[in-house]
């Protein structure tokens, strides 16, 4: 897996660290949830200061907000527009607030992303789209999607893999 440098520089210029950067582009790519102990892992720290400056910095800047505690857990959504605008990632369903269920199911996946870095992933919707239909033939038909009418013209928008 790797992570575009443009996006990397980007988030870097909110006063992230490199390794701050890195860690919620993935966030915002993957999942839209983390908790400390996930940055922990991803740093290759224990423990430490490194996990309260980062959600503190995140906090401040209004890129954050505290989900829920579960467990003597606090988990974090990372959910600003501009964050997600600054890695051209604006229209992911990341940012949103999700139900419990999906909250854990969101942890998981990062969970797996964190664990599994040699992986490659299809991160955008055109990327997931080109992979299963252009490369495995799939009809577009059999591809996850929703169909978004206009409110204000007859229009129909078809957008894959919205969740």
């Amino acid at each position: 897996m790797s992570t575009p440098t443009e996006y990397v520089q980007a988030i870097e210029r909110y006063g992230y660290t490199p390794t701050e950067a890195r860690f919620l582009y993935l966030v915002a790519t993957h999942s839209g949830y983390f908790t400390q102990q996930q940055f922990f892992g991803f740093a290759g720290v224990n423990r430490g200061g490194m996990g309260t400056r980062l959600t503190v910095k995140a906090h401040n800047h209004g890129h954050i907000r505290t989900a829920r505690l579960a467990r003597h857990t606090l988990i974090y959504n990372l959910f600003a527009r501009p964050f997600y605008e600054s890695i051209e990632k604006d229209n992911l369903r990341n940012r949103r607030r999700l139900s419990d269920e999906l909250i854990r199911t969101r942890l998981l996946i990062l969970d797996f992303v964190l664990g599994h870095p040699d992986h490659q992933y299809l991160e955008t919707e055109h990327e997931k789209v080109r992979y299963f239909h252009e490369k495995l033939g799939l009809p577009l038909g059999l591809l996850p999607h929703r169909t978004y009418k206009g409110t204000k013209s007859q229009s129909e928008t078809q957008r894959y893999f919205v969740d």
